[in-house]
């Protein structure tokens, strides 16, 4: 008899008289292939619920975006970076992207800092009050 345990010895029956070995192997293991087949199920939808939960985290941090730029939030993108930010030996050479709110963009300007140590040429952002 099959128990409800989530052992592998729940699926293995005893020999029964009037059966041939190679009978009672292929009982076995199609019962065996069953219960794993029902794993295999609770694994997918187990999943297809993570995948819904991290889609559901997504939509809130785009909502969350919007909403900054509803707040008169401005971002700015230069260019597309040319270094990988996770790269321990590199730093940027370019801005990535920036957020400002209430800096007055006439006395805002990006300029280049010359420093011969950096991989690549930093840039800074000066703000003039």
């Amino acid at each position: 008899m099959r128990s409800e345990g989530s052992s592998c010895t729940s699926v293995i029956k005893q020999r029964t008289r009037g059966t041939t070995e190679e009978e009672n192997v292929n009982e076995q293991m199609d019962n065996y292939m069953q219960h794993k087949n029902e794993e295999i199920a609770i694994m997918m939808r187990m999943m297809t619920e993570i995948k819904n939960l991290i889609s559901e985290q997504t939509k809130q941090n785009i909502n969350e975006l919007s909403q900054h730029i509803l707040l008169n939030f401005q971002i700015f993108a230069t260019e597309e970076p040319a270094y990988w930010s996770t790269h321990v030996n590199r730093r940027p050479n370019l801005l990535d992207f920036f957020v400002r709110k209430g800096i007055n963009w006439e006395s805002f300007a990006i300029q280049t800092c010359l420093d011969f140590e950096l991989d690549h040429t930093a840039v800074a952002g000066i703000v003039s009050h």
